[in-house]
């Protein structure tokens, strides 16, 4: 999974989104989430699509893509300090 829009902004908070390739719609597809790490919160994800006890937790489709490597997320917003 890569990092879309790589902001080197120091935010309070960020608004992502984990989504494939194919998908358009935030409000329908994939996966929106907020975060104070946008880092420590990429790391945490890829750590649990890898690891086969913490998957469980995610839609197949959504561990397929990850294998696949077709999954990005997104920074959507921020807010700043």
């Amino acid at each position: 999974m890569r990092l879309i829009d790589d902001y080197e902004v120091k935010a309070e908070a960020y608004l992502y989104w984990i989504k494939s390739s194919k998908m358009k719609d935030i409000s329908t597809d994939g996966y929106v989430g907020v975060t104070c790490d946008i880092r420590k919160r990429l790391s945490s994800h890829v750590h649990n699509l890898r690891n086969k006890k913490r998957n469980r937790y995610y839609h197949n489709g959504f561990v397929k893509r990850f294998h696949e490597g077709d999954l990005e997320m997104v920074i959507v917003n921020w807010r700043q300090h």
